[in-house]
């Protein structure tokens, strides 16, 4: 029964992170798709251009279906009620993909959350162990990737 429910929360884990990605991954011409909807909140419609609306547009439906997605499979886990309170949260930019959401708030949120971990897993994971980093691992670039990247550029005199 231990072997079930494990690999049930793995399952549901692996859902949960996945939603969560999709929700920022959705992405078009470098932004993501719920950031580009809150420039429907922030200007006047008159004040947008017709790409940025275009763009809007599909960000909205993209977020629906990954949430439609995430409700379906949520719902086999938990009510429907929650499955769609969690899709919604997870697939619409809620937080970014590399926020790291606590056993705490995992459970607040209503998703079966434990942190017990079988002693074979720390046996497994001292067969790999991880180098010393002497570096950082993320770099400042002073400039956004993408196609309009010289027009961030300071001028030159």
């Amino acid at each position: 029964m231990d072997e079930i429910r494990s690999a049930l929360e793995r399952e549901l884990h692996a859902i949960l992170e996945s939603l969560n990605e999709l929700g920022w991954a959705v992405v078009f011409e470098d932004y993501a798709a719920a950031s580009v909807l809150s420039v429907l909140e922030l200007k006047k419609p008159e004040d947008i251009d017709d790409q940025t609306l275009i763009l809007a547009d599909v960000s909205h439906k993209a977020i629906a279906q990954v949430g439609k997605t995430g409700q379906d499979l949520l719902a086999e886990r938990m009510s429907l009620e929650q499955a769609s309170s969690l899709a919604e949260k997870l697939s619409s930019g809620t937080w970014p993909p590399v926020y790291p959401i606590t056993a705490e708030e995992g459970k607040s949120l209503g998703v079966p959350t434990s942190t017990e971990m079988p002693a074979e897993v720390y046996a497994f994971m001292r067969l790999f162990p991880q180098p010393m980093r002497n570096r950082p691992s993320v770099e400042y670039v002073p400039a956004r990737y993408g196609r309009d990247r010289q027009s961030l550029m300071p001028r030159q005199p």
